[in-house]
């Protein structure tokens, strides 16, 4: 026998996939996040890496390139701990630390990346 809230997200919401979603950008998108509700908060870094995920995708020719971005900007700015960024990209979270070091390290030395990813962030409204 299914437990009835095994499906529940964040331990606050229970319904399908699009109706999470939905309930996520009708109250969570654009607003400042309470940083004392761990519901929120949960459900926050999940969209946050989602609207990356969204925003990054077709800005440069180069998939792989995409996927360390959107890495970087994850790691740098969605709350989600190494663990969960890598289970949701599916790496180790060493992986996904490396990939963050070594993306910053490219940053540093091609500028038109570092305008890329800084206008990304800043279009994304990351803090």
């Amino acid at each position: 026998m299914k437990a009835p809230l095994q499906g529940a997200v964040a331990a606050t919401l229970l319904g399908s996939e699009p109706f999470v979603q939905e309930i996520m950008a009708t109250h969570l998108d654009g607003k400042q996040i309470e940083r004392d509700v761990p519901a929120i908060r949960e459900l926050s870094k999940n969209r946050k890496i989602e609207m990356i995920m969204e925003n990054v995708r077709g800005v440069t020719n180069d998939a792989k390139l995409e996927r360390k971005i959107c890495i970087y900007l994850a790691h740098r700015h969605s709350g989600a701990k190494l663990r969960e960024l890598g289970a949701y990209f599916d790496k180790k979270d060493t992986a996904i630390a490396q990939t963050t070091k070594r993306l910053a390290s490219e940053m540093d030395s091609d500028k038109y990346l570092k305008k890329l990813v800084d206008s990304l962030g800043n279009k994304l409204k990351l803090s």
